[in-house]
């Protein structure tokens, strides 16, 4: 079967949307630093490519004979439009969803190249006891830390939703969304009436956690 302009712009348009979507979910859910435009859009082909292998295998599988001609693929797609139209709404819009928030569960070790184009967070090779840390801390809710900081200040809160800590090598800062109880209340009147904070990697000196 050969593909004409159509059949290819349709499935361009298809990879690259299924995979806008599901990059959207994971920037959703997981904090990420901005990226190039073209790492972006590696990101998406490759999410995508993942979203629509397994259609690709379901429609060979249920209609492999159909397929193999222009003719029989085009006779076969219009007597089934309905069934086929309402599969690629979900396998596009929704399908994508579904794999973007499996992905923020995903525990493991991916490739290099995955984590760097599909954005999943994970130790790398090399990485620091901070990275191991805040990667299982960024991956759930909840935990109560304590931030001792380099001028003798202390920083308590909850790492509730929006907290984050970030895993870039030179840029490890932490923002605590919930903070309950600081020393710098005389400096900062109302610091902690749990606002956030985000503290820079240069201040930290300890940091001490609770479940």
């Amino acid at each position: 079967m050969t593909f004409g302009t159509f059949q290819i712009a349709l499935l361009s348009v298809t990879l690259l949307l299924s995979g806008y979507i599901a990059s959207g979910v994971l920037a959703a859910r997981r904090a990420r630093r901005r990226e190039s435009t073209e790492i972006e859009f590696f990101r998406w082909l490759a999410l995508g490519a993942v979203c629509n292998a397994p259609w690709v295998v379901l429609a060979f599988l249920i209609a492999g004979d159909q397929l193999r001609s222009q003719d029989t693929a085009w006779a076969f797609a219009v007597d089934h439009r309905v069934w086929i139209a309402l599969v690629w709404l979900f396998a596009v819009f929704l399908w994508p969803v579904i794999v973007g928030e499996a992905f923020t569960r995903v525990q493991g070790r991916p490739p290099r190249l995955i984590r760097r184009y599909v954005g999943s967070q994970s130790p790398a090779s090399g990485a620091t006891a901070w990275d191991s840390k805040f990667i299982e801390v960024n991956q759930r809710r909840g935990d109560w830390v304590l931030v001792l900081l380099v001028d003798g200040g202390w920083i308590a809160g909850e790492l509730a939703e929006g907290s984050y800590a970030s895993i870039e090598p030179g840029e490890r800062d932490l923002y605590v969304s919930k903070v309950h109880y600081t020393s710098l209340d005389d400096e900062f009147p109302g610091l902690g009436s749990e606002g956030g904070i985000l503290i820079l990697a240069d201040q930290i000196r300890l940091v001490r956690f609770w479940d």
